[in-house]
Formats: structure tokens, sequence, C-alpha cells
């Protein structure tokens, strides 16, 4: 069997505007998807900027200003960590199968420095990935999110809340109109269900990850915090304190405060600089983002088994209406019907506009069950699996950098250390 993934012509003007601040939803928000060939490998550049606390009368709460560029123009705006969430829930309703990046985790106390700087990068990431997926970046509530600037998004993403299955087919038949003709053969369940169930596999595999990464940041966040202690407590404490009563305050004793002891201080700032980029935590990062897509994609798997249950849900009430359609044109009544003075045309013409509506809710379901099958199958999957692929080697050469880096740093410290007159005075003597 093969979905019908041809292109259709939307019925939505793709007119420019500029941002706006009423509640009316925007002709620049509304999606290209009649020049889809033109808008698909158009650049997009977007930023998520450092937060800004409001403080407001009953409240705090920190918004993260986006900016960027597309075919449609410039957009800038401020967001709260609520509305990524809103617009990504959105975007999983409105692109049934397709894998939507995942956001990171709500947490108590947001207002802590610390945890809204990282949440920042984190939005950013997910904006970048986005932009990397334009049917989701062009979409109409993305683009409200991106170049509407009211505070309170909630009046105009109300409006695009109902999710249509027309609106979905089109899409569809749009974006993914090159899978036209490709088959829905006997191995696509096969497919499915393996990937689902690897999914649901490594997801206990990733959790073990994550705590095993935690205590490997928590360790190397000690060693370098120690490190760092140690030079100032050997500088501004032993040496001042202690060895300076052994040799009398003469000079040429110290190590770590002798006037020959600047580039060791200098190699101090800049590993103190640099272990801010732990290789560990940039490890530590990719495994807590990766188990989160593992579950964002989960969704994608959700929606389908929504719409085979919707679908078999539909069937199965018009197997009723039309039993109850029978009963009516025999002349039975039933309980429901027992106490209602509705004539038995009336009943049956009723019924009839039921069905009628049903069959076509029906015939609308499978063409949108297929197409979330054919998406799955044939894009989706191998496309995240590439994905993951990438951005595997992509953290592991960050993080040998940053180790390297690091390194340097540490052996450029205690280089600095041997270098020093007075320890080469002794190893001479």
């Amino acid at each position: 069997m093969s979905a019908d993934l041809s292109n259709e012509e939307t019925k939505r003007s793709t007119a420019e505007s500029s941002t706006t601040d009423d509640a009316t939803p925007q002709k620049n928000t509304s999606e290209p998807f009649s020049n889809w060939e033109i808008f698909k490998s158009s650049k997009i550049d977007v930023k998520v900027g450092h937060p800004v606390l409001r403080d407001e009368l009953f409240s705090k709460y920190f918004v993260y200003k986006i900016q960027g560029a597309d075919l449609k123009g410039y957009f800038e705006t401020q967001r709260r960590y609520s509305d990524f969430e809103k617009v990504r829930n959105m975007l999983v309703a409105r692109w049934p199968g397709c894998f939507v990046p995942s956001l990171p985790p709500k947490v108590l106390k947001n207002t802590q420095q610390g945890v809204v700087d990282d949440r920042a990068k984190f939005l950013h990431n997910f904006c970048k990935q986005i932009a990397e997926t334009p049917h989701l970046h062009y979409s109409d509530v993305y683009q409200v999110f991106l170049r509407t600037r009211m505070v309170d998004l909630d009046p105009i993403l109300h409006q695009y809340q109902k999710v249509r299955y027309e609106d979905i087919i089109r899409r569809y038949s749009a974006v993914f109109g090159h899978l036209a003709g490709k088959d829905l053969g006997s191995d696509t369940e096969v497919k499915i269900a393996n990937f689902n169930a690897y999914l649901t596999k490594v997801q206990g595999l990733f959790e073990n990850f994550r705590k095993l990464g935690k205590q490997a940041v928590i360790a190397r966040r000690e060693y370098n915090s120690n490190l760092v202690k140690f030079h100032g407590i050997m500088s501004n404490e032993y040496e001042k304190y202690v060895l300076a009563e052994y040799h009398d305050q003469k000079p040429g004793k110290s190590v770590f405060r002798d006037e020959e002891t600047s580039d060791m201080n200098v190699a101090m700032g800049k590993f103190d600089e640099i272990q801010k980029e732990d290789s560990i935590e940039v490890l530590y990062e990719w495994i807590k983002a990766e188990g989160r897509d593992i579950l964002a994609f989960k969704e994608a798997f959700t929606q389908r088994e929504k719409y085979e249950g919707l679908r078999s849900k539909t069937e199965k009430k018009q197997r009723a209406d039309t039993n109850s359609m029978h009963n009516a044109a025999a002349g039975k009544k039933s309980i429901g019907s027992l106490f209602s003075n509705e004539s038995r045309d009336s009943a049956i013409a009723r019924l009839e506009d039921k069905i009628s509506h049903s069959t076509k809710d029906i015939e609308y379901l499978g063409t949108v069950q297929d197409m979330i099958t054919m998406v799955l199958v044939h894009e989706e999957i191998d496309k995240f699996k590439a994905s993951r692929i990438g951005k595997y080697h992509d953290v592991v050469s960050r993080s040998a950098h940053c180790e390297l880096r690091c390194l340097t740093a540490v052996s450029e410290y205690w280089d600095a250390m041997l270098e020093n007159p007075n320890l080469k005075s002794i190893e001479n003597a």
C-alpha cells in the first residue's frame, strides 16, 4: 500500500508583513507550503540570548531574547520558558509522527543564575535544531512564536489549537511529496516496532549514563577547584607564614611567592578560565540531551498510536450509528430513543448525516495514519539515526579538544614550577 503524498496547493497566503503586537495571526506567519521548494532550502539564522529577569508585582521570571532571520525576513522577540513548552507541544500535535527536538526539564527555583544560564544554552540548541528542520521552523505556530512580540501568546496560539485532518494532509502532501509512491510493505510495522523497542531499552541505559556522568562532573569540579585552592594556599598561606619562618625571610627560597613565579600565576589563571568548559561536562550535557531526545522521538510513535486509536473509535461509532439507523428504519426503538419525540424520518436523516461525517473522518484518518507511517519509516527514523551519529562525533571531538586545552594548561603550570630558579638551584646543588 502507498500513501498519497503528492503536492497540493495551499489555500493560505504567504504574503509578507512586519512583526506586530496585536492578537491577530499575521500574514507573515502563514505556512509557505505552496512554495515549499523555495523555502525548504532557505538559510535560517537564529540565536537565543542571555536571560533577562523580569520582576513583576507577584512573580519573578526570566525571558529569553530570540533573534534571527529567514526567508520571510528578520525576527526578534522575547519568550518565557513556558512559551517554548507551549509551542513545542503544538508542533508535536500539528506534525504527528515527526521528531520535534526536546526541551530541558522544568526546574523549581528557576531564577537561580546557573539554572537559567544552562537553560538559555539548551533553548538556543532547541531553536537551532528547529531551524535545521524547515517544515517546523516555517510552521504557522512557530512563526507566531518568533514574530509576535506580545508577552502573552495564549490568545494567538488558541486560534491554532484545533488540529484538522485536512490541514495535516495538506502539509504532509507538500513537505513530504518526495515520498509519493513509496510502499508501506510488510516490513513497515517491524521497522517501527523494532526501533520503538530499541528506544525503550536505551532509555534505561541513558539513565545509568546520566548518573555516572553526574558523578564524574562532580569529581572533576572538585579536582579543578582544589587545584586552584592548592595554588592559593601554597602561595598565600604556607610560604607566607610557614616557609618564611624556616628560612628567616631569606630570598630565593619560595616557589609560589617568588618573583620568578609569574609564569605559574599566568598558567593557573589560564587553567582557571579553561576549566569552565570541562570535557566531562560536555559529555554529561550531551548524555542528558540525548536522553531527552529519545523520549521526544517516542512521542512520534505515540502520535501514530493516537491516530490509530481515533480511527478505530470512529469506525466503532459508525457501526453503532449504522445499527441504530437500521433499527429506526425497521421501526424499532432503542433504549436511548424511548423517551424521544423525534420522528422516524428525522432520526434516519440525523443518523445518515452522522454516518456520512464518520465516513469522511475515517477516510481522512486512514490517509493521515498512512502518511505518519510513511514519514516515520522512510524519513524520520533514518534521519534521527544519522543525526545521532553526527552529534556523537561532534561532542566527542569537542570533549577531546576541551581536555587537551585543560591538560595543556595544567602541564604549563607544572612546567613553570619546575622552571623556577629556586628549584633548579636545589636540583643543581
